[in-house]
């Protein structure tokens, strides 16, 4: 485990100098980037209690989060002007993927990281707080909270929304990220005593009747390729309006194409409602499929068994044109 002492002491620092603070992060906000950004706000509250500390999100916030204490006070970009922070924190990902909150991140005097991922675009930051061996960010972030320079009291509300984190990113520690280090960090989490059976399920295995419906029809036209060891499945728009689907009913799609027997690679395809395709990796064998979403994209990356990219319309040709690069490098 990487100390974060140094870093720390830093952004201490930095904010006793501060009046005001964003935290964001790339959209949209999964389970361990709300969970991050809710602990690191915590985190800040706990030390500089009078200090404006405001979480700003490209989109609204997915409802399966919304129990998680504080999540419902997360704001869009458009409420605020570059320059309204003096320090921006961007968690769970790179500033070159913010989108909307972008602006606001670049205008800060500034410039802060906390996360896990392995690959991704290089950006200038004044403070990073990075170990690609962590499970999740959430991880990264309690190891901040540990540390002498900003301690934090662990309650079952913060205890909950770092757990939020690691589960997502696990996939409830189904997942080869999943360490001895991440599951006594989890013994910590649970020791305060907050409903983890509850928490888990609302964040990660509740589905509406719609998505539901929409994961067994992408499942049943999913496609074999480069000789069965490719599985993939597309979500267009008008699939998603067939079943009164959210983008959010998606999730947990991909995980189950990777689980189909002989898969090595798992992809799914979803449409936009600006026509571009977003595009999700599963590896399930020594594949990287972080340096391919990278190949595919700048702004992609993640980790070598779990990463995705973005990719501009139309959806058939960005589809083919994914699948085949894939075939050519799985050779």
């Amino acid at each position: 485990m990487i100390p974060f002492e140094v870093e720390a002491v830093r952004l201490k620092q930095v904010l006793e100098r501060a009046q005001r603070v964003m935290i964001t992060a790339p959209a949209p906000a999964d389970g361990d980037s709300i969970g991050s950004q809710l602990a690191v706000r915590s985190t800040i509250r706990a030390h500089f209690p009078r200090l404006d500390v405001r979480i700003v999100n490209e989109d609204v916030l997915l409802d399966r989060y919304r129990h998680l204490p504080g999540a419902n006070d997360a704001e869009l970009p458009r409420a605020y002007q570059p320059g309204d922070f003096d320090v921006g924190i961007v968690v769970d990902g790179g500033a070159e993927r913010l989108g909307a909150s972008q602006a606001l991140f670049e205008a800060c005097k500034t410039k802060v990281q906390v996360d896990h991922h392995a690959v991704g675009a290089t950006y200038e930051y004044d403070l990073r707080f990075w170990d690609p061996k962590a499970a999740a960010t959430t991880e990264v972030v309690y190891r901040i909270g540990i540390s002498q320079a900003l301690p934090l009291r662990l309650t079952p509300e913060v205890a909950q929304a770092l757990y939020v984190g690691v589960i997502f990113d696990t996939g409830y520690f189904r997942h080869g990220n999943t360490t001895p280090e991440t599951l006594e960090f989890c013994a910590a989490l649970l020791r305060t005593g907050f409903n983890f059976s509850e928490v888990g399920e609302r964040a990660m295995l509740m589905r509406t009747m719609g998505g539901i419906q929409l994961m067994g029809r992408v499942m049943a036209e999913s496609k074999v390729s480069a000789e069965g060891r490719v599985l993939s499945g597309v979500v267009p728009r008008h699939l998603l309006r067939s079943f009164a689907a959210r983008d959010e009913d998606r999730d947990g799609i991909i995980d189950q194409l990777s689980l189909v027997q002989g898969v090595q690679v798992a992809v799914l395809f979803h449409e936009t409602e600006q026509g571009d395709v977003k595009i999700s990796f599963r590896s399930k064998s020594d594949f990287d499929v972080a340096e391919l979403a990278r190949q595919l994209s700048p702004t992609g990356g993640g980790h070598r068994k779990a990463s995705g990219c973005m990719l501009r319309g139309p959806l058939d040709s960005t589809v083919s044109y994914v699948l085949d690069t894939l075939e050519k490098m799985l050779g």
